[in-house]
C-alpha cells in the first residue's frame, strides 16, 4: 500500500525531531554555527535596530549576541521546534511558528535573522516574501544557507554501512539545492523583491577527532536517526564495522567542510513590483 506524506508531516515531523535532539544540538551543533552566524549578523548591522525576529533560531545560541549588538532592542526568538524554543533565554520574547505562517503586522521588524533554516520549510520563496512583508522600508535580513559539502572518505563510509546494514532513509525537508550556490540564493532574494546588499561564500572547516566525529553521527541529525531505525543488534554490527573502517583514516577525513552562503538583502520600495 502507498503511503503519501504530505509537506505538513514532513514539517511535523521535523519539529519533533529537533525537539528531541534540542540538548544535543545545543552541545554538539549550535557551537558549530555560531561563527558563522556572528560573521552575517555584523553584516547585517543591528545597531541601529528596535525589534529584530530571529527567524529559526533554535536554541537561541545567537541572542547573546544580538543583544550586545542592539542593547535596547526588543529580540523575538521564535522556531518551529519546540524543544530548541525551550531552552532559549527566556528573558526575551520566545514564540513557536511555522515560517510559513508569521503571526506578525506588516513593518513589524527592522531586522531579520534567518540562520540555516530556510531549507527546511517546504515553500521557501512564500517564507521571503512573508518577512519581506514583516521589515520595515529599508529593513534588513540576514539569511545563511549551506552551498557545496564536500566528499569525504569518513562520512562515505559511514552512510555505506548505514546502507548495507539496511538502515531506514531519512525523509524529512531539505531544499539545499534550491539555494547551495550565489546564483540561487540571489535569484530567491530578488524574486522575493529583496535587494541584495551583500552576498559572500565562506569555507567553513572544522577538524573534529574520531571520539567527536562517532558522537556527532550517533547522537544528532540524519545519520543518527538512520542508525536509531535499526534494531539494537544490527545497530551494533553497524557501529562496529563503521568505526572500524575510520578508526584508522587521515585526521584530515574527519573535517566537517562545507560552504556557507552568507546574504544580506533589504526592503526596497523603490524596486518595481
Amino acid at each position: 500500500m502507498l503511503t503519501f506524506v504530505t509537506a505538513e508531516d514532513l514539517v511535523r515531523a521535523l519539529a519533533s525531531r529537533y525537539s528531541g535532539d534540542a540538548d544535543a544540538y545545543r552541545e554538539l551543533w549550535a557551537p558549530e554555527l555560531l561563527p558563522m552566524a556572528r560573521r552575517l549578523l555584523e553584516r547585517v548591522d543591528v545597531s541601529g535596530a528596535g525589534r529584530i525576529l530571529d527567524l529559526g533560531a533554535g536554541v537561541g545560541a545567537l541572542y547573546p549576541h544580538e543583544r550586545a549588538a542592539a542593547p535596547e532592542a526588543t529580540i523575538v526568538l521564535a522556531d518551529r521546534a519546540e524543544g530548541m524554543v525551550r531552552l532559549a533565554a527566556s528573558e526575551t520574547p520566545r514564540v513557536v511558528l511555522d515560517a510559513r505562517d508569521l503571526p506578525f503586522a506588516y513593518d513589524s521588524f527592522d531586522s531579520v535573522m534567518m540562520t540555516f533554516v530556510l531549507f527546511h520549510v517546504p515553500e521557501p520563496l512564500r517564507v521571503l516574501k512573508a518577512i519581506r512583508r514583516l521589515l520595515v522600508p529599508d529593513g534588513r535580513l540576514g539569511l545563511a544557507t549551506w552551498g557545496e559539502q564536500r566528499s569525504r572518505a569518513a562520512i562515505n563510509a559511514w552512510i555505506e554501512e548505514l546502507d548495507e546494514h539496511g538502515a531506514e532513509e531519512d525523509v524529512t525537508i531539505a531544499n539545499h539545492d534550491l539555494m547551495d550556490n550565489e546564483t540561487k540564493v540571489r535569484g530567491l532574494l530578488e524574486s522575493a523583491r529583496l535587494t541584495v546588499e551583500s552576498i559572500e561564500t565562506v569555507r567553513s572547516e572544522h577538524p573534529v577527532s574520531l571520539e567527536e566525529f562517532i558522537s556527532l553521527r550517533t547522537r544528532i541529525g540524519p545519520s543518527a536517526r538512520r542508525l536509531r531505525s535499526l534494531d539494537p543488534v544490527t545497530r551494533e554490527s553497524c557501529l562496529r564495522r563503521a568505526v572500524g573502517r575510520i578508526r584508522d583514516m587521515d585526521p584530515r577525513e574527519f573535517v566537517d567542510d562545507v560552504d556557507a552562503i552568507l546574504s544580506v538583502a533589504r526592503r526596497n520600495d523603490r524596486v518595481p513590483r
